[in-house]
């Protein structure tokens, strides 16, 4: 990321994967900011409606100072501040939401300790399956149906501060009677219709909070960002049979599974959901979800969904081998711009990947493994254009390999 004030150009893209501080900067964001790994600190930020903070899968983001959206109608046409699937972001300064709209996918932590205010009543609030936004001081929910839930399944509302809702007895949710969210609220709220099994209005516990909550702001968010979720994907893999593509997943047996789901993606980042049926097949210790598509499908990236009654998980990242089973070591794309994906077959056993320029100077090292399935690997961003020397290294004989910078 640049430093001291800085605006993230529309069309660009910047990943942070190591615990960073960048609080002595101020960004406008008008592209992409990736949160892939490791806690990251930023302090003022404004987003524009083309711009994108996204928080990944073990990740957290912890905003402590202003963050302001664009606040020039109507909503934007997109997410803008995006907690992904079991990531974590902490807004310990003032939250100003303007015209942008928010999404707390499956299992992710949002926790607003400091002032929230939503003045227009277009952009949109999204909560997913088991995820948990807390507030810390008080919120005025300023439309019927504030919250909009992604899934039928069970997420969570905790505030601890005084709620109230600015149409007299409007709807928590846009589920409204048929809403999921448990909301607990310490204080008494106001003028706020939500199924009774699904609210403790200053009802004095925390029966419908996660487990570990108490009165203390960050509670709720610590204790369900501790949750391990229960199912474990062993294995996720591709083999082309004729002119087919069958992609496995091998899931272990913790857990009922009720839904299994391809989705692929062109680019490794966004994904959408493949109609491909699931074949599962169930064995004394595992499940195996098996998916056929055409043979002309196999150069996307894939990953598996597979959900239950109190979970969701996703597979590593499959990048196919079009018309090989997987046998060979991929770099995607060669060309590459910025960031190329690296995929191992489950039989090598390199340990570090290391990029060379023409003069023989090392310009990046990667420690990877198979098991880790398709590799992100974000380029020195002053990288200059040419020929570069990959060498693969580990319990085998090393692999050589030309990438082209453009």
């Amino acid at each position: 990321m640049p430093s001291g004030s800085a605006t993230i150009a529309a069309g660009t893209t910047y990943c942070i994967s190591t615990t960073t501080d960048l609080s002595n900067n101020t960004y406008i964001i008008n592209g992409t900011v990736v949160i892939q790994a490791g806690t990251v600190t930023l302090k003022n930020i404004t987003i524009n409606k083309t711009g994108v903070i996204l928080v990944k899968l073990g990740a957290k983001l912890i905003l402590s100072g202003a963050l302001t959206g664009e606040n020039v109608a109507p909503a934007s046409t997109k997410d803008n501040l995006v907690v992904c699937n079991g990531g974590f972001l902490n807004i310990t300064g003032s939250f100003s939401q303007g015209e942008i709209n928010i999404a707390v996918n499956d299992f992710g932590v949002m926790q607003v300790s400091g002032t929230w205010t939503s003045g227009f009543t277009d952009p949109t609030v999204k909560i997913g399956n088991g995820s948990l936004i807390e507030l810390c001081a008080a919120f005025n929910l300023n439309k019927d149906g504030f919250f909009i839930e992604t899934s039928t399944g069970v997420s969570y509302l905790v505030a601890h501060a005084s709620m109230r809702q600015s149409v007299v007895n409007g709807w928590l949710s846009s589920l409204q009677n048929a809403s999921k969210i448990k909301w607990t609220s310490d204080a008494p709220a106001a003028f706020i219709s939500h199924p009774a099994a699904y609210t403790c209005n200053g009802c004095g516990n925390d029966n419908l909070a996660p487990p570990g909550t108490n009165s203390t702001c960050g509670s709720a968010a610590n204790a369900q960002n501790s949750i391990v979720l229960p199912v474990t994907i062993t294995n996720f893999y591709g083999k082309a049979v004729g002119e087919q593509f069958l992609i496995t997943g091998v899931v272990d047996n913790a857990y009922t599974i009720t839904e299994a789901q391809l989705e692929y993606s062109t680019d490794g980042e966004q994904f959408t959901p493949a109609h491909y049926e699931a074949v599962i097949t169930k064995a004394a210790t595992t499940t195996t979800c098996s998916f056929t598509l055409p043979l002309q499908e196999s150069g996307k990236f894939y990953r598996l969904r597979i959900s239950g009654d109190e979970f969701i998980r996703y597979s590593t990242v499959l990048l196919p081998s079009g018309n090989s089973t997987n046998s060979k070591v991929l770099l995607y794309p060669n060309p590459v711009h910025d960031a190329m994906f690296v995929q191992l077959p489950m039989s090598h056993r390199y340990s570090d990947l290391n990029i060379f320029n023409q003069s023989g100077q090392l310009v990046y090292h990667k420690s990877i493994t198979a098991l880790s399935g398709l590799t992100r690997c974000d380029l020195p961003a002053n990288l200059a254009t040419g020929v570069y020397t990959v060498r693969f290294t580990g319990a085998q004989t090393p692999l050589v390999m030309q990438l082209v910078k453009d």
